[in-house]
């Protein structure tokens, strides 16, 4: 192979090399000064945190800048205070939380700006971009930083859990109570301190009164049944109910025989009536023609036909009247309604 030639493929292999290393280099967060021109932040830190002057400078987990020094501070202030430069299209606001966020599966760790914190009203006051801003960080292992995102996440359901753990205490508590009067219920109590009022009623109370109860009906029925077999009971309740219906027979007769007496007495009364109403008409013609002055008034007065119908009318009245006398004595005395 010509020596030219050979010059050539070797000069390629080291541009190669080089393009490859650079690639590696980016890769691994390295980013030559003059392809980040930016704006300078000042941290103060209590240490380090394994960040050095290569580390890389993120935002809520964006890449915009790197640091490019880190230094202790001058006595007798400690720690150590570091300058970032970060790009310029990237605005950083005031109240940052600012720490060292280290990669999981290994590399470098990162200054880490966070807004999670903020309201949104905070999201437009941005750092000064002349190179006074100064903040301050805090170091956070990546145990901490997990235990902190895992708390977030495990926030809403702990608060769930305290919220079951007060429901069931006071399940519990409405159980005790439960229990309690269940227990005050079944208790072993006499009627005799019930009645007396030393205790309240149970349910063993209430059974026992209800067994008690239970015997004296039991007793009741006996006495029942002993009644209902007495032979002399039954001929007493055989004897009464004979003579209720021979007393019953006598009043229906009694009844009848007034209703006849009754009947009578009223057809009686009817023609006495009728006797009386034409007596009285005779009378009254009587009186009229006594007072037309005719002169038969002497001999009507002294005619024996009227004084013999007058004195037969007043007979008869005097026996209806002995009738209904007599009548009406019975009826007190046998107690019997009759209508006339």
């Amino acid at each position: 192979m010509h020596h030219r030639t050979r010059d050539i493929f070797v000069g390629l292999t080291a541009i190669a090399g080089v393009i490859c290393v650079a690639g590696l280099m980016f890769l691994f967060g390295y980013i030559p000064k003059f392809l980040e021109p930016g704006y300078i932040v000042h941290v103060n830190f209590p240490q380090a945190g394994g960040l050095n002057s290569s580390s890389r400078v993120i935002l809520d987990g964006v890449d915009i800048g790197r640091l490019i020094e880190l230094d202790l501070q001058t006595p007798p202030k400690r720690g150590v205070v570091m300058t970032a430069q970060i790009r310029s299209d990237y605005n950083i606001p005031e109240n940052v939380r600012v720490t060292v966020a280290s990669k999981l599966l290994g590399g470098s760790p990162a200054l880490a700006f966070y807004t999670d914190h903020l309201a949104v009203s905070e999201l437009d006051d941005f750092l000064p971009k002349d190179g006074s801003a100064e903040l301050n960080g805090e170091i956070q292992g990546m145990l901490a930083e997990v235990t902190k995102k895992l708390q977030t996440y495990l926030d809403p359901a702990i608060k769930n859990l305290n919220q079951v753990a007060d429901d069931f205490s006071k399940l519990s508590k409405q159980w005790t109570t439960v229990g309690d009067n269940i227990a005050n219920m079944t208790a072993p109590r006499t009627l005799a301190d019930v009645d007396s009022g030393k205790a309240q009623a149970n349910i063993n109370t209430l059974l026992a009164r209800a067994d008690q109860r239970m015997a004296d009906l039991k007793i009741t029925i006996d006495h029942i049944n002993n009644l209902v077999g007495d032979e002399k009971l039954k001929a007493s309740l055989t004897n009464m109910i004979d003579q209720t219906t021979k007393t019953a027979t006598a009043w229906e007769e009694t009844a009848k025989s007034t209703q006849v007496t009754a009947d009578s007495l009223s057809k009686k009364l009817y023609a006495m009536a009728d006797d009386m109403s034409a007596t009285i008409r005779s009378t009254q013609l009587l009186i009229d023609k006594a007072a037309t002055g005719k002169g038969t008034v002497g001999q009507l007065l002294n005619d024996p036909k009227l004084y013999t119908n007058l004195n037969e009318t007043v007979v008869r009245l005097n026996a209806a009247l002995d009738e209904i006398k007599l009548l009406v004595e019975k009826i007190k005395a046998e107690g019997v309604n009759v209508n006339l």
